[in-house]
């Protein structure tokens, strides 16, 4: 969807809102900053 890869639209349910991202890609590293930060978070927690 952020980067224009095809994907299905029911399975994503209310993200939905941010089909429109690709389309502003100024907005794509705001759109991405908290699956960012949650992959961050579980590499931490992998590491202990």
């Amino acid at each position: 969807m952020i980067s224009e890869k095809e994907y299905d639209k029911e399975l994503l349910g209310e993200l939905n809102v941010y089909d429109e991202i690709c389309k502003q890609p100024n907005r794509k590293n705001c759109a991405l900053i908290p699956y960012k930060a949650m992959m961050s978070i579980l590499e931490e927690l992998n590491n202990e």
